[in-house]
């Protein structure tokens, strides 16, 4: 299930701008990809 959200997400990204993605330390590593590519619309916040 989080493959297809993170697969999701990055076919969101590439078409529209304004899609960001906020995760809260949960399967940050599936995501590498996606930060290099869209640094200015990831953020991790933490756990708490």
């Amino acid at each position: 299930m989080r493959k297809q959200f993170k697969n999701t997400a990055f076919a969101l990204a590439a078409q529209d701008d304004k899609v960001v993605v906020i995760l809260g330390d949960v399967s940050v590593y599936l995501f590498n990809d996606y930060k290099e590519k869209y640094p200015d619309r990831f953020y991790n916040m933490g756990i708490c």
